[in-house]
């Protein structure tokens, strides 16, 4: 599949950077410097994906400011819907990461990845791209419990949950099929053997929750009714779940 992509970034060293590792893809990319020349672009140009810099000027020359890519994010998801255009956000902003990751996730984004880019591990800019823009196998994502430790089997309008753990132990839970506990498990079922980071919007998304339900503000972390679940989770089924800066990252028990 050919894609292209347009990075937004006023550092001209970043954008090489990035059109280098997307030309090892084979993917081809646009850079834009500005929200104005991003705009022109997109007006012009059809992309499958857009890496943005959160610290980006309105114009050339201007001053970039964090607020204006945060601004913009919102006006590329009010004109993109999550299905046809990923959108992942590049920061060099560590500070206060969660609360910042929690905002851009909360404000459309679809995934959030730290500058300077990693280029080995968990959540590089060639994994995000692998899972959310769908090329698939080209990809090493860094997952190395790809056995089918977690299973499932309909029973009428029941669920029956599988997990065997690392020393053999299996554990097995009974759910509702169409409960909201049942539709956490088919997100993590369906998504962790691309990547044991699963973000918060691919949750809100499969589970049906709103983004005022599952905050308990902008910007805030997620509100009760995950964390009931997950705790569940981690009981029934003796999952590792953990909390990260965008969502939650799962694997398989120990024991």
């Amino acid at each position: 599949m050919e894609c292209k992509a347009l990075v937004i970034d006023d550092d001209d060293g970043i954008c090489v950077a990035v059109a280098a590792r997307l030309d090892l893809l084979e993917h081809k990319c646009d850079c834009a410097h500005s929200v104005k020349e991003a705009k022109e672009l997109l007006r012009m140009n059809k992309y499958n994906y857009i890496i943005l810099d959160m610290e980006i000027p309105l114009d050339f020359g201007k001053t970039p400011e964090l607020s204006i890519g945060a601004n913009f994010l919102k006006v590329l998801r009010a004109s993109f819907s999550r299905e046809e255009m990923p959108i992942l956000i590049i920061t060099a902003h560590s500070e206060r990461q969660s609360r910042l990751a929690s905002n851009v996730i909360f404000n459309g984004a679809t995934d959030f990845i730290l500058k300077p880019l990693e280029t080995e591990g968990e959540h590089t800019l060639e994994t995000s791209i692998a899972r959310f823009v769908g090329i698939g196998d080209q990809i090493i994502t860094g997952n190395e419990e790809q056995e089918d430790w977690l299973s499932r089997t309909p029973k009428g309008g029941m669920m029956s949950w599988k997990t065997i753990a690392k020393d053999g132990h299996v554990r097995e839970y009974l759910l509702g099929a169409s409960s909201m506990r049942c539709s956490l498990l088919d997100c993590i079922f369906f998504l962790h053997k691309k990547s044991p980071v699963i973000c918060h919007q691919d949750i809100m998304d499969k589970v049906g929750w709103k983004s005022k339900a599952y905050y308990a503000k902008e910007g805030g972390a997620p509100r009760g009714p995950l964390k009931g679940h997950v705790a569940a989770l981690r009981k029934m089924l003796g999952m590792n779940i953990a909390y990260i800066e965008h969502g939650i990252k799962v694997t398989r028990p120990e024991d």
